[in-house]
């Protein structure tokens, strides 16, 4: 089966239908959707996985038009769903009265109903469809609370509280109802129900969670309900004398049996023609299920023992730290495994990798829809209101402030539109692309097993590496902040850069690195360092695409860089500025302490929690093996390998002016992974100066 038949089922996963159907479109937000998405992708990735797909059919004397004819039959059913309009579920209009803080500059908002991505095409005119109302307090998962509009300190007295903020939300839907059957309401704020001619008023209840009923008229009848929260909290206050926070039920009471109340069935012959779809769908991801195993062959029950290890370390009472570590542990062993005992599948690495990706991230939520409420003044509410702002522009920056991160609100809005409001699926991608990129490297720059040390100083680093993804970089992604995408990037598009003489793979390097620069512009002088080696090798190439990959590589590099000379941002973060260095020549007392505070800061010789310790165990570990591998090169007197072993001090020299006690220790985080990659490269001893030098 060729590569276009995997792009054209990921199309059809994606397009959009009625939201009754189990694969119903972008956003992929329910688990079945997300597992599909990670069913298709190895397939996208290797060829002979696609060749045994084709064995498959010729086994069972099927023909591939079988195949895609029913991908069409899945799009066409899709494609109808959607045309005609049909639902299932309470159409949700929120927004908040709350006034915007004084500060915020992006574009102004006045919505009858706020957007979500879970309805990203903005159907029936309302924020989305809900399949339920039964909202406790921590249930809400309102993405669009967390924008700069609602940047309310709360250390500041007199503000509003950003998990108390004041609410409005309509709801209307279908509902039908037996005989006998109540309507109960728990509700703490107030409203109105409306259910066919019955009316019902919610007066106001702050203090404690209000409980009515209302009977219901038996068959089907249209529900509005409204419902208001404002309890008048603010920072400053006693907090004993508040009372619940916003939280609206809407049940249904069969003789005293009570659940959530339901919204009214589709007509049956949609659920029927949604239910072939999926069915059509369900059963191409079979296929590539036992594709898969197959592949895998013995090696499914070594990822199986990854599963039984993570079930365990789930399974004993240990801080969320050490459980995280333990799960990094887990990695490593494959790794282990894969260096010293036999070269294990990629296909095994990958599902490892998915595995304990999703382990690090799904424990940390309680649930897989889970929007994060960003916390005041954090840079996670700042880069998720920018993106918000994106998507009320239309894409374009208008009014809004990137500061140094002028590409990584895209990168926000991009999780969004695939993966919905909730954080946690966004966060598992993202984290298993950098895990992935640690297996990467090793791959394709680590020394074969039996170089000695220079081997097992290769593994030592690979294992700080995963120690400083998987364990830290993890808390970084959770966090929403802007530096993982960076680096995920870097893992996968510098290998290419050193080793690849595939025109492709080379120029999308090319491109992919010079992105970097635009997710973290602090990043400038580190990346400048290793687009000028891969510039070095594409003016000696023959043929179109490096050059192509050049062009592509500047403007993405040109735009950032703008950014950066007409806007002020540098300054806000300036510790040391241009005018510290006639004071650090003189001897400035002051200013050499401030020196050495950066330099502290940045060599990982300051206090800090215990939770960092792996951290800088690592970091220091990635350290030595760089400054160890730096002195060989210098003595090979070849100034491509030199500028390469230097590039990763590059990334933190911009450091010793800038502020880097601010979420410390994330911004110095990009060097030492870096040191790590460059140490790799270079003890596997395949970047001598005639390896960088022939043409691709």
């Amino acid at each position: 089966m060729s590569i276009f038949f995997y792009v054209a089922f990921l199309l059809v996963l994606l397009f959009p239908s009625a939201n009754f159907q189990l694969f119903d479109g972008f956003p992929l937000s329910r688990l079945a959707e997300f597992a599909a998405f990670f069913l298709i992708i190895p397939f996208l990735i290797w060829g002979d996985l696609r060749q045994k797909v084709g064995d498959w059919l010729v086994r069972c004397h099927l023909q591939p038009w079988y195949l895609w004819g029913g991908l069409v039959l899945a799009f066409a059913i899709k494609l109808v769903l959607f045309a005609s309009g049909t639902y299932q579920g309470f159409l949700g209009c929120y927004r908040s009265p709350a006034v915007p803080v004084s500060s915020y500059r992006g574009p102004t908002v006045n919505l009858p109903c706020e957007r979500s991505y879970e309805n990203p095409l903005l159907r029936f005119g309302v924020t989305r469809v809900d399949a339920q109302i039964n909202f406790a307090p921590d249930n809400w998962n309102l993405a669009f609370i967390n924008s700069a509009r609602y940047d309310y300190y709360d250390w500041e007295p007199g503000n509003i509280l950003r998990d108390r903020m004041p609410l409005e939300a309509i709801w209307t839907g279908t509902i039908v109802a037996t005989p006998g059957e109540r309507m109960v309401v728990n509700y703490v704020g107030s409203g109105e129900i409306s259910v066919g001619a019955e009316q019902l008023v919610l007066t106001p209840s702050y203090q404690r969670e209000a409980h009515v009923t209302l009977p219901l008229p038996v068959g089907a009848s249209t529900l509005r309900a409204s419902y208001r929260f404002d309890d008048g909290s603010r920072s400053g206050q006693n907090p004993s004398k508040w009372g619940p926070r916003a939280t609206f039920a809407l049940l249904e009471d069969h003789s005293g049996n009570q659940a959530s109340l339901a919204p009214a069935a589709p007509a049956l012959g949609a659920r029927v023609v949604a239910g072939g779809s999926d069915a059509v769908l369900a059963i191409g991801l079979l296929l590539l299920v036992l594709v898969l195993g197959q592949s895998l062959g013995t090696d499914l029950l070594a990822l199986g023992a990854v599963g039984v290890a993570i079930g365990i370390i789930f399974s004993l009472p240990m801080g969320q730290s050490i459980s995280e570590l333990a799960l990094v542990a887990v990695l490593a062993a494959v790794l282990l495994v894969h260096w010293r005992v036999r070269r294990l599948s990629p296909l095994l690495l990958y599902g490892s990798v998915i595995a304990v990706s999703v382990a690090l991230i799904r424990g940390a939520y309680p649930t897989w829809n889970w929007v994060v409420n960003r916390t005041a003044g954090n840079d996670g509410l700042l880069y998720e209101s920018v993106a918000q702002s994106l998507w009320l522009n239309y894409f374009r920056p208008g009014t809004i402030q990137f500061g140094t991160t002028p590409y990584f609100p895209y990168v926000v809005l991009l999780e969004h539109f695939l993966f919905g409001d909730g954080d946690v699926f966004c966060a598992i991608v993202l984290l298993a692309v950098v895990l992935g990129g640690v297996f990467f490297v090793w791959d394709k720059l680590a020394p074969p097993a039996n170089h000695g040390w220079r081997s097992l100083t290769a593994f030592v680093v690979a294992v700080a590496l995963l120690i400083c993804t998987g364990y830290y970089a993890a808390g970084v992604i959770r966090d929403g902040l802007s530096e993982p995408p960076g680096w995920a990037l870097g893992l996968w598009c510098l290998p290419p850069l050193l080793y690849s003489s595939d025109r492709t793979r080379f120029s999308l390097g090319l491109v992919g690195l010079a992105s970097t620069f635009g997710i973290r512009t602090n990043w400038f002088l580190g990346v400048l360092a290793l687009e000028a080696l891969a510039t070095y090798r594409a003016v000696r190439a023959r043929g179109l695409r490096p050059w192509i990959g050049l062009g592509l590589a500047g403007i993405l590099m040109v735009v950032p860089f703008w950014w950066v000379v007409t806007q002020p941002q540098l300054a806000i973060n300036e510790v040391l500025g241009p005018a510290s260095v006639p004071l650090l020549l003189r001897g400035n007392y002051r200013t050499w302490l401030t020196l050495l505070n950066q330099l502290r800061y940045i060599f990982f010789a300051v206090k800090f929690s215990e939770s960092l310790l792996p951290v800088a165990v690592a970091s220091h570990l990635l350290l030595l093996a760089w400054a160890g591998s730096l002195l060989v090169t210098v003595r090979r007197k070849s100034w491509l390998l030199v500028l390469l072993a230097v590039s990763p001090a590059l990334y933190l020299l911009p450091y010793v002016a800038l502020t880097v006690v601010t979420y410390f220790p994330r911004h110095v985080m990009t060097g030492y992974l870096a040191m790590g990659v460059v140490t790799i490269a270079l003890l596997g001893g395949h970047l001598d100066l005639e390896a960088m030098r022939p043409p691709l």
